[in-house]
């Protein structure tokens, strides 16, 4: 069916597709061509000739035209055709409907980015709890974003560190599943030097302009460190550490023991929830704001394993590894004009 929507794509005007909702809305139960875009229509008040219509009409093919030309290329009857093209059809008029998709400015203004450097979040409007566990309905569906890289060679790192996120009216949510074999943490005391230890860091630039951008860093002993920075560290930025996130929830779930350097674990999570308007406060733009993108970057900061008379240390200044959502120029996670781009479209 891909290959066939490649082709529809092609032939109608190359409308730009999110492959997220393209996968979910691929999973939706059937429904008959009529029922889909007569509902697309009625919303609009136009006739489905009209749509299917305009559709074809762009490259000024007809619907034959286009059934005849993925039949001569894949040597496959009409009929056959007609039902993947109708449901092919169905997607992009609901896409095209409902997420905008070739008319959204925010996929315009990105349209020169490269895919791997985006990820789309759903937005739901079932309840979420806030256990460390994605079990919850919302969750269902979403994927995962690509596997962390190093952050200089971008090549694949030796464990798997993954994240995927969604919102709803009132907040945004990310799950990080994080692969370990020696889980560890030492500092217990928020707001602390996390990075001096494996953590997790987040960074939120709302706005895309490289200033008061947010720092969440989390540990395996779910101790959290939240901050500001004015600017980079390059560019003579000073972290206020007297910053706290409003609103913030999180929880860790491992399945493993920490610091236990006598069994081999297996991953931790971190679930978070954070309220859209205390992002917005560091941002020009109005919570209202339906159709938005941040600059956003992930690290996962991960430290050698180091034992002493059978319990895990941190060697002094023993830099670590870092593994990020997307590879930077330099081994700094403070770049935000090359971090990545969390894409939330009009509801």
């Amino acid at each position: 069916m891909i290959k066939y929507l490649v082709n529809i794509r092609r032939r109608v005007g190359g409308l730009r597709i999110n492959p997220q909702v393209l996968l979910a809305l691929y999973s939706v139960k059937e429904k008959k061509f009529s029922q889909v875009v007569g509902g697309v229509c009625s919303k609009n008040e136009r006739k489905v000739p009209q749509v299917v219509g305009d559709l074809c009409s762009e490259k000024e093919k007809k619907f034959s035209q286009v059934v005849r030309g993925v039949c001569s290329e894949k040597r496959r009857k009409v009929p056959q055709v007609v039902g993947d093209l109708c449901f092919g059809l169905s997607i992009l008029l609901i896409l095209l409907f409902f997420s905008g998709c070739s008319s959204s400015l925010v996929e315009k203004e990105l349209r020169h980015i490269d895919n791997s450097d985006k990820y789309f979040v759903s937005k739901k409007s079932f309840p979420i709890m806030i256990d460390g566990i994605a079990d919850e309905k919302a969750w269902q569906g979403v994927a995962y974003s690509t596997p962390f890289v190093d952050i200089l060679t971008g090549k694949k790192v030796e464990y798997s560190t993954q994240f995927k996120s969604i919102r709803d009216e009132k907040n945004i949510y990310f799950f990080v599943k994080l692969e370990e074999p020696h889980l560890r943490g030492l500092m217990t005391t928020p707001d602390t030097s996390l990075y001096n230890e494996n953590c997790v860091e987040i960074f939120i630039d709302p706005d895309n302009d490289g200033k008061n951008y947010l720092e969440l860093e989390i540990n395996a002993l779910e101790t959290t460190f939240d901050l500001v920075m004015d600017q980079p560290y390059s560019k003579g930025g000073k972290p206020d550490i007297s910053y706290k996130v409003k609103g913030l929830q999180h929880r860790i779930k491992v399945e493993g023991s920490v610091n236990n350097p006598n069994d081999i674990d297996q991953y931790w999570t971190i679930e978070i929830s954070i309220p859209l308007a205390t992002i917005f406060e560091l941002s020009k733009f109005e919570p209202k704001e339906t159709e938005f993108f941040w600059r956003i970057h992930l690290a996962r900061v991960q430290f050698p394993v180091n034992l002493f008379e059978g319990e895990y240390y941190f060697k002094p200044k023993e830099l670590p590894k870092v593994w990020v959502w997307n590879r930077q120029s330099k081994f700094d996670n403070h770049l935000p004009r090359e971090w990545g781009y969390l894409i939330m479209f009009k509801d």
